[in-house]
């Protein structure tokens, strides 16, 4: 138990300091002592206004009372975070509650997590208009921490990601299907010259 807060808490203090920068906002899946999962973002509150003020221009977030701001932020957060399992589970975030600071934190229980993740695929498009942001993902479990991850606009804040033997990576899943699609164009081509290659044979005969 203090091994794994003590993760938490380091992480969440390095992570601090690049989430003072609105250009990054941090992700990290932790797996709680109980085995149940919970999501974890933050970035600089500037961050988060900019983005909501982005997506409602024609609502004046300062007058919004405290309670219906952070309705309106978790709400946001909500419907643009998704998360998806390797056996095809949609993960519902649930129970959002916000610190709001200079340094703003929000969390949601993950509900369809399965007790041993083996992979999962996770987009969010939280801060999609904002020029030049990245996201840094990690997952934390009682094992440790796994290496970062980054979302960004280059590959459309979505990433696809697989462990094995407790270590994290990411899954090659589009390597995979772009070298099948080249040995089948490659095959296709190598059969229409060998089928032209055969009438020109019996032509001659």
């Amino acid at each position: 138990m203090k091994k794994l807060l003590l993760i938490i808490s380091f992480i969440s203090y390095s992570l601090s300091i690049q989430a003072h920068n609105g250009q990054i906002s941090t992700i990290s899946i932790i797996q709680n002592e109980d085995k149940k999962w919970s999501l974890m973002i933050s970035s600089g509150v500037n961050t988060f206004e900019y983005e909501l003020r982005n997506k409602f221009p024609n609502l004046n977030l300062n007058t919004l009372k405290i309670n219906d701001f952070q309705k309106l932020f978790l709400a946001n957060l909500k419907e643009n975070i998704s998360i998806n399992t390797d056996e095809g589970n949609d993960i519902e975030l649930i129970n959002g509650s916000i610190k709001i600071g200079h340094q703003t934190d929000a969390r949601f229980n993950l509900k369809g997590m399965p007790e041993k993740l083996e992979g999962l695929s996770i987009q969010n498009q939280s801060f999609s208009t904002i020029n030049d942001h990245y996201c840094v993902i990690n997952i934390i479990t009682k094992k440790g921490s796994s290496q970062n991850f980054l979302l960004k606009k280059g590959n459309k804040f979505k990433i696809s990601l697989t462990s094995e033997n407790g270590i994290w990576k990411e899954s090659e899943s589009h390597g995979i299907g772009f070298y099948a699609l080249l040995s089948t164009i490659t095959v296709f081509l190598i059969s229409i010259i060998f089928i032209i290659l055969r009438k020109k044979s019996n032509n001659k005969v």
